[in-house]
């Protein structure tokens, strides 16, 4: 990252709360529609497919953002395992009851 784009990245920060993590693809696109200005870029159909991809990386990256908003509480992994483990006790245990009848 240039300091440049370092200094708008963070000015943006202090201005809102909103995630940044789409920034970066927005300035890949414009670098990229640039290049295609200067000629860097043969074909709008070559554009039309970096764009494309630029696109969907972002939309993976904001599914990757959203499953780290979705929290898991940690009672939810402690108390998940008590039924399992008391129906297993009492299976055992008729079990043995079971054995001890024949």
């Amino acid at each position: 990252m240039m300091e440049s784009e370092k200094k708008i990245f963070d000015k943006f920060e202090q201005k809102t709360t909103v995630s940044k993590f789409w920034m970066p693809t927005v300035w890949a696109s414009n670098l990229v529609n640039r290049a295609r200005l200067e000629g860097r870029i043969q074909s709008d159909q070559m554009l039309q497919t970096i764009i494309t991809e630029l696109s969907d990386f972002r939309r993976r990256l904001g599914r990757v953002m959203i499953y780290d908003t979705v929290s898991v509480p940690l009672v939810y992994t402690q108390v998940n395992p008590a039924p399992l483990l008391s129906q297993i006790l009492i299976f055992i245990l008729k079990l043995g009851n079971f054995h001890k009848m024949q």
